[in-house]
């Protein structure tokens, strides 16, 4: 019987936190989802069946944009959710670069963590932009796939209103990106 308890206790600490509890975020009802693959299949996430979405590829990049276009601008969504051929460093110096790279581009990161998502080591940020024509609200979050590749969903707020009910869709439609190895 210790041994068991033993067991349960490790397998507890080893469990990820999700993308929706690093926010205190409730799983949220998205309506019908549908499911989206990228186009060499490296990976596939759950989107709402009524938002826009277009598959692009770019030389080392192939990805997903989607959008709620059923909103005003103010009150929209934005995703791009790409993997991406190249090394990505997840350390101290990643927070750096793009803190660094952010600033430049009139943000400041709020929030953000190293952690894992489905045994696969990754850093989510929250920043925010608040330039003169409309607040605009990011958040970014990295997947290390292996050396050679790795995953990024970018997603963007516009405006003030229901931020944090925005920020916890969005955690919550990243929470379903399923990396196929």
């Amino acid at each position: 019987m210790p041994g068991a308890l033993i067991l349960i206790l490790l397998s507890a600490c080893n469990t990820s936190p999700q993308l929706p509890g690093i926010f205190s975020c409730q799983s949220s009802n998205n309506g019908e989802m549908e499911k989206v693959e990228e186009f060499e299949n490296n990976f596939d996430i759950q989107i709402p069946a009524t938002w826009r979405t277009e598959l692009y590829f770019v030389r080392n990049r192939s990805g997903i944009m989607t959008a709620d276009t059923t909103r005003y601008y103010s009150d929209a969504y934005t995703m791009n959710i790409a993997l991406v051929k190249g090394g990505l460093d997840l350390s101290p110096a990643l927070r750096e670069r793009l803190d660094s790279i952010l600033r430049n581009n009139g943000y400041r990161i709020l929030r953000d963590t190293f952690f894992s998502f489905h045994q696969k080591p990754s850093y989510l940020l929250w920043a925010e932009n608040n330039n003169d024509t409309m607040p605009v609200h990011m958040l970014q979050h990295y997947i290390r796939i292996n050396p050679e590749k790795y995953v990024v969903g970018k997603c963007e707020f516009f405006g003030d209103k229901n931020i944090d009910s925005k920020r916890c869709t969005a955690l919550n439609i990243l929470e379903t990106i399923h990396i196929n190895e």
